[in-house]
C-alpha cells in the first residue's frame, strides 16, 4: 500500500479497558466486517478521530524517501 494511503487509512482500535474495537466511521469497516464483529459481542463505538501521524517511508533498495501527512488535520 503506498504510504499515502495507510496513512488516510481508516483506523481501528482495541481498548482493553473498556474492552471495546473503537472504529473511525469516514471510509471505517464494510458492513459485513460490522455485522461479524456485533454477531461477536463486539462494543464499536466510532470516533471521531483517532491520533495524527506523520509517516517517512524509505525504500531498503534505492533508499528513496516518501513521506506523507494526516490529512484528518489542518496542521
Amino acid at each position: 500500500m503506498p504510504i499515502n494511503e495507510a496513512v488516510s487509512a481508516p483506523r481501528v482500535h482495541m481498548q482493553r479497558l473498556p474492552d471495546e474495537l473503537r472504529v473511525e466511521p469516514m471510509n471505517g469497516l464494510s458492513g459485513e466486517t460490522v455485522d461479524s464483529l456485533l454477531s461477536m459481542g463486539c462494543s464499536l463505538p466510532l470516533e471521531s478521530c483517532m491520533g495524527d501521524v506523520s509517516a517517512i517511508l524509505i525504500d531498503p533498495e534505492t533508499g528513496e524517501m516518501t513521506g506523507s501527512h494526516d490529512s484528518r488535520h489542518k496542521f
